[in-house]
């Protein structure tokens, strides 16, 4: 509901949700098909938004994204990130502030 803290979610799960949220553009999928991916503890409703806005993020921005995409995909440290990050449903997300977390995020990962 708008205005309610999105909770941290399972990074794994997030990825799993991510992939398929990510590769079914502009189809409905129904929620047991992420459970039936998910741990049986996982908060599948929020996986599910967090997905869903990294989703519309990526598309309404492509250009602000593009600089931490490889070859067009998310990396496992920056999807981590996302499924951790503060977010409350319903409200804007400041983009500049997710991508310089993010970007960090990627910076350290690449020194790895």
């Amino acid at each position: 509901m708008r205005g309610d803290v999105v909770p941290e979610v399972d990074p794994d799960d997030f990825k799993k949700v991510w992939d398929i949220r990510n590769s079914v553009f502009g189809n409905l999928i129904d929620v047991e098909i992420y459970r039936s991916l998910c741990k049986p503890d996982t908060d599948v409703k929020a996986t599910v938004v967090r997905a869903n806005v990294l989703f519309m993020l990526t598309r309404t921005l492509p250009d602000k994204f593009a600089k931490i995409m490889d070859r067009g995909q998310l990396n496992d440290a920056f999807l981590s990130t996302f499924a951790n990050i503060p977010l409350v449903e319903g409200e804007d997300v400041n983009v500049e502030n997710l991508l310089r977390q993010l970007e960090t995020v990627q910076q350290a990962a690449d020194e790895e």
